[in-house]
């Protein structure tokens, strides 16, 4: 249940940050940039962005799991595939959450998303 509400989340924020990135793409879109090119530009954005907070979140969880299991009396290991699972899947939610308004942005025509934004 914790991962559905991240995962909602984490979409959401994304796909946001990208949205407001709308007039920035058309223009890139305008002077003939590809659908690659315009997702490729918000990915490198987001990887800054979304690594830190992994990277974070990592080290948080791990401290956490420290000290609670320190508190309880009991050794807590941390769980090598558990960390990558979560890895892959944010990665993997991220992409889809950029992709799609990427794609929908680069189907429409640049000059009618300017003069929406104006």
């Amino acid at each position: 249940m914790a991962l559905l509400i991240a995962v909602t989340g984490l979409y959401g924020a994304v796909a946001y940050v990208v949205e407001l990135r709308q007039p920035e793409l058309a223009v890139r879109s305008a002077i003939g940039a590809t659908r690659d090119h315009l997702l490729a530009v918000v990915l490198r954005d987001l990887r800054t962005m979304v690594g830190l907070g992994t990277l974070g979140g990592i080290l948080v969880g791990v401290a956490a799991q420290r000290v609670v299991g320190a508190a309880l009396g009991v050794e807590v290991e941390a769980v090598p595939w558990f960390i990558v699972g979560t890895v892959t899947c944010i990665a993997v939610i991220v992409i889809a959450a950029a992709s799609l308004p990427v794609l929908r942005i680069a189907r429409l025509d640049p000059s009618d998303v300017l003069r929406r934004t104006v």
